[in-house]
């Protein structure tokens, strides 16, 4: 081997090596995924869906997080609950239980999408 091909590869490795090692760093996006329920956690249906997820691959902590938000039956929560969860930025929503939907679609409020 050469001078100037063994110069060449040695250059070659240290301009790679920050490329590699940032490639190592990077992680995974972890999903958000925002709950707006209208029972508590006693009636919540949702471990369904999250047996559903876990089945396809969602493990919490890892590649997904869940923030619920429980009216423990009162309708009259559901406004400020929504916009605490709107205000989180979740990558999505899920609104279960009662009429609890269109809470979540547009929450009343200063803060809108």
């Amino acid at each position: 081997m050469d001078r100037r091909a063994f110069l060449a590869t040695l250059t070659g490795g240290l301009l790679a090596a920050p490329l590699v090692a940032g490639a190592q760093v990077q992680q995974a996006k972890i999903a958000r995924l925002g709950v707006l329920l209208f029972g508590t956690p006693d009636t919540d249906a949702f471990p369904a869906i999250r047996r559903g997820l876990g089945a396809l691959g969602y493990v919490e902590g890892r590649n997904i997080l869940f923030e619920h938000r429980y009216a423990e039956g009162r309708p009259e929560r559901l406004p400020d609950l929504a916009s605490d969860l709107v205000r989180s930025r979740p990558d999505l929503i899920i609104a279960a239980g009662g009429d609890v939907a269109p809470f979540a679609k547009r929450p009343p409020g200063p803060y809108r999408l």
